[in-house]
């Protein structure tokens, strides 16, 4: 069993299926390490697991389900709390036991008989980091929780349910872009198509729900943005207050555009209020969104006197920092999402950029810790 600590890079989301499968000595992918399943389990209606006496190593070919513990350490209980893993699918898929949409994936709960909401990030299916979300029923305070993804074993198929699974989302799976869910403001061009929003020049969305809330949700994003010079992306939460110029969306005075908003722009983090930055802007030490796809968690907190932010990157990338404000320029303590795509027009710095989703989710600090294991039932 894969036990790591459970910070939303560095364990979660690392958290790899490859690692418990066992190839032979001949096979041309190279041995990784293994892991001893607690099975072949017998379903839960048919009996009881099979005695430890009696466990086996569990190869991607013979495996019916992944079973995930969450351990939480906290004081407080979590309910309805949502489990972000990162699985690396490519051995599953080509053993022939997930499909290589992953559309045959579906979350039970401990007793193997009640489906949870759950969903998955369909792209990086057969890839080394396929995301997957699962809305766990309760998780006790410093206790563990118990649920499995499953695609063997005869259960029946459960659909993906996003909506039930986070407090704001979008995969832009459609031919225009949702008014229930976004406004957009500026003078660049996007469009909805194949799954995939996809902006060039000067575009500005901003949720119509007011999902994110300081210290207790978290926003993800999966683009392949860039940010430098000319060529600003942000991911935060911000308010708009007017329509702006067409010339003078997302730009350097930003007059009269946001009443307040906290994002994670270029490769820092900026607050302002009203027509102006009011605390400044942090560094870090490389970009966040630099072109390549990448997966990014956004996360902020408000506290008197100063705020705290953390960005996360699926491949390990995490960066936090606290910055200081006044009682005049406080971020919001909750807002709407905001997504910025500021690219320099007639500059010959005109990038197409693409966004394939967009979720809130709850969030605590530290998250629980998750473990990870092939089992097979017993035949």
């Amino acid at each position: 069993m894969q036990r790591r600590r459970a910070t939303f890079v560095s364990s979660v989301w690392l958290a790899s299926i490859a690692a418990s499968a066992c190839f032979p000595e001949d096979s041309e992918m190279e041995p990784p390490l293994t892991a001893r399943a607690e099975g072949p389990l017998v379903p839960v209606a048919a009996g009881a697991p099979v005695a430890p006496a009696q466990q086996a190593l569990v190869r991607p070919a013979d495996a019916d389900a992944i079973r995930v513990t969450v351990t939480h350490g906290g004081a407080v209980p979590l309910a309805g709390y949502v489990v972000p893993i990162s699985l690396d699918t490519r051995a599953l898929v080509a053993a022939r036991r997930v499909k290589s949409d992953c559309s045959d994936l579906s979350a039970y709960d401990a007793d193997l008989s009640t489906p949870l909401p759950y969903w998955v990030s369909v792209r990086e299916c057969n890839g080394p980091t396929t995301l997957v979300f699962t809305k766990v029923n309760a998780i006790p305070a410093g206790g563990e929780a118990h649920f499995y993804l499953v695609f063997g074993g005869g259960r029946p198929r459960v659909p993906p349910d996003p909506a039930r699974v986070f407090a704001f989302f979008d995969d832009f799976d459609g031919t225009s872009l949702d008014e229930a869910k976004w406004t957009h403001f500026g003078n660049g061009t996007y469009e909805v198509a194949n799954g995939l929003l996809t902006t060039q020049h000067a575009n500005l969305l901003s949720a119509k729900q007011s999902a994110v809330i300081a210290g207790r949700r978290a926003i993800g994003i999966r683009t392949d943005a860039a940010s430098g010079l000319h060529d600003d992306f942000e991911l935060g939460v911000g308010t708009v207050t007017s329509v702006p110029r067409p010339s003078w969306l997302w730009v350097r005075e930003r007059t009269g555009q946001f009443t307040s908003f906290i994002s994670w722009e270029g490769t820092g983090m900026a607050v302002a209020g009203g027509a102006r930055y009011c605390a400044g802007k942090t560094a870090s030490p490389m970009p966040v969104f630099d072109g390549e796809w990448r997966d990014v968690e956004f996360r902020y907190d408000v506290h008197d006197g100063y705020v705290t932010h953390t960005v996360e990157r699926l491949d390990g990338f995490t960066f936090t920092e606290r910055l200081a404000t006044s009682a005049a320029c406080m971020p919001p303590e909750s807002g709407p999402v905001l997504l910025g795509l500021d690219h320099a027009t007639g500059m010959g710095l005109d990038p197409i950029a693409h966004v394939d989703w967009v979720y809130v989710r709850d969030a605590v600090d530290p998250e629980p810790e998750v473990a990870i294991e092939l089992v097979a039932w017993a035949r």
